[in-house]
């Protein structure tokens, strides 16, 4: 009886966590919005919870592999900074387990690339959690309820996800000779001054 009363504590406060995640980004979007400003500088806080590494703020770079993904080690003292320093919830974050600390970050990690990658303009967290389960296949697994919080969310579909956006959304099929002109543009997650942008450096 004890165990099972446990357990409901757990899940409730891990999908409290998911939603003051959530509705923390939200208020930072309309924020952003409201001051006319249409770039996705705002996300970078938040991003910072998804990506190791950045080519400039809100660019997230390609290290080649689940190494762009921030791991779980690294994730929830970047969380406690992206939420503020707000009392309430310093005593919130206090309480959650270590457990529940790592199972929810891919969770979290998901949600927030959601919000970033798809929410065009404020909304609550109850609408945004309904309308990304209903276009979004494996959110009602990684976001669903509470049979679903008790455990982590499964690893490879996550990681494929975060790390979809490195992979181009389209292909040119001409070869660049050499090195002369500029390097195709695939996408801005891509070359840098760390990476050349031709295909026969990579």
């Amino acid at each position: 009886m004890l165990t099972t009363r446990l357990n409901q504590v757990e899940i409730v406060t891990k999908a409290k966590l998911l939603h003051l995640v959530v509705a923390t980004m939200m208020k930072a979007l309309q924020r952003h919005q409201s001051q006319g400003q249409q770039s996705k500088e705002w996300s970078h806080p938040f991003m910072s919870l998804i990506y190791s590494g950045f080519n400039a703020p809100a660019i997230p770079r390609d290290m080649r592999g689940v190494e762009s993904i921030l791991s779980h080690t690294k994730f929830w003292p970047k969380l406690e900074d992206a939420l503020g320093d707000w009392p309430d919830v310093k005593r919130f974050l206090s309480i959650v387990s270590a457990k529940a600390r790592t199972e929810m970050c891919r969770r979290i990690q998901l949600a927030v690339y959601w919000v970033i990658f798809t929410q065009q303009g404020h909304t609550t967290p109850k609408t945004f959690f309904y309308t990304i389960a209903e276009r979004e296949p494996f959110a009602s697994v990684a976001l669903g309820n509470s049979v679903d919080l008790r455990h982590d969310s499964p690893e490879a579909p996550v990681l494929e996800i975060l790390t979809s956006i490195f992979r181009p959304q389209a292909s040119s099929k001409d070869i660049v000779p050499g090195h002369k002109g500029c390097p195709p543009f695939i996408s801005p997650f891509g070359a840098s001054v760390l990476r050349c942008g031709f295909e026969g450096c990579n």
